[in-house]
């Protein structure tokens, strides 16, 4: 689902002497909501064709996301973005919706970044690290999620730098993989937990 792009703060500047400095960013900004909308849509259907075990969709949809032109507005791979964007919202969401003492979304992070390695390891642990620096965490689940995080940036995935096309599908499938063994194991240590 594509959401309303936010107003940006340069829609929002009255027009200077200089000119209305907006509609060329205003174009670009565009563009940039459009190609990330476009790679969202596209790993959104890969993601359920993995659900539903058909790889070679799921494979051909990444495909495609990765094929959008380089977003040069935000200096980023709209499907690396994308992606991202995705695994922090499935982990934040967990966090955000549990009760105070809860850790199981955090617990199942760690669980899932023992069987991870690379470009889906990067990816939880980046989103682990987005629920540090953006939200007021317990400080034991802080210690644990910065200890989990392995120090990752919050956007070291989207900074990632470009390889052959091949091995990039590889990675951003693997980062969906990720996504679906973190709601597995959620799952797994809630029931634990009764």
């Amino acid at each position: 689902m594509v959401s309303e792009r936010p107003p940006s703060a340069l829609e929002e500047l009255p027009s200077s002497a200089f000119g209305d400095p907006t509609p060329a960013r205003r174009e670009m900004s565009d563009a940039s909501f459009a190609l990330q909308a476009a790679a969202e849509n596209l790993l959104a259907k890969a993601l359920h064709a993995l659900r539903d075990g058909d790889e070679p969709r799921a494979r051909r949809l990444a495909e495609r996301a990765l094929a959008l032109p380089f977003d040069d507005h935000e200096g980023v791979v709209p499907a690396w973005w994308a992606v991202s964007m995705l695994v922090d919202d499935v982990v934040v969401d967990e966090m955000e919706d549990s009760e105070p003492d809860d850790d199981a979304w955090l617990t199942a992070c760690e669980e899932v970044l023992a069987t991870l390695q690379g470009a889906p390891a990067d990816a939880v642990r980046c989103a682990l690290a987005v629920a540090v620096s953006d939200h007021d965490l317990p400080a034991r689940e802080a210690r644990r999620a910065r200890a989990a995080s392995g120090g990752a940036s919050p956007d070291a995935l989207l900074l990632r730098e470009l390889r052959e096309p091949g091995e990039d599908v590889d990675a951003l499938l693997g980062v969906l993989r990720a996504v679906l063994s973190y709601e597995v194991l959620l799952a797994a240590v809630r029931a634990r937990r009764g």
